[in-house]
């Protein structure tokens, strides 16, 4: 959450792969825009290993302009067709999570169940990315997708006979706290 973090920390790590899943809101207070926060962010390419991979979700709208980065093209995930990795038939299935078909650059698909709420496709599309990129197979890569277990803290949903609970409480934002909220309202049906 401040400028210098993440080159400090990717200078240790010195990254094969690098992620970039959104430039959202939740670390406005010290970058104050989100373009101070894409710089932050993007600082950790400046420490990726020669030859590595640079993965970006291509529906974010600062994302999606990044050209290449010491000489390594981005490669895009995302819901937009756009992208070398992305979804199509994406469907809510509640407190299950949601079905979708996930499209890879080499022409393969598959379906599968996100075992988390809806907005979880495009990490999961991330996770794609990062797995087709380390030479897993669609069928590891899917059953990666589907045995994804939930942790505590981050959109955790405990069930009981009378109650539900989402435990989504790791380092709550207005953003996060919404993303929570809508996942209550779609399994009580509002």
């Amino acid at each position: 959450n401040h400028f210098g973090e993440m080159r400090r920390l990717s200078s240790v790590a010195s990254p094969d792969i690098c992620v970039i899943t959104n430039i959202g809101i939740a670390h406005l207070e010290f970058f104050k825009t989100r373009e101070g926060i894409l710089q932050e962010k993007s600082q950790m390419i400046q420490d990726m290993k020669t030859g590595g991979s640079i993965l970006l979700n291509g529906d974010d709208d600062l994302l999606r302009d990044m050209g290449p980065v010491k000489g390594v093209d981005p490669e895009f995930f995302g819901l937009g067709k756009n992208c070398q990795f992305y979804a199509t038939d994406v469907e809510p299935l509640g407190l299950r999570g949601s079905s979708c078909k996930i499209h890879l650059p080499s022409g393969e698909s598959f379906d599968c169940i996100v075992p988390l709420p809806a907005h979880m496709v495009q990490n999961a599309l991330a996770g794609t990315a990062v797995g087709y990129q380390l030479g897993l197979t669609p069928a590891e890569i899917k059953a990666g997708i589907e045995g994804l277990p939930s942790i505590p803290g981050r959109n955790n949903i405990i069930q009981t006979d009378k109650i539900i609970i989402l435990d989504d409480c790791y380092n709550a934002n207005p953003v996060s706290m919404q993303a929570s909220l809508d996942v209550l309202n779609m399994a009580i049906g509002r």
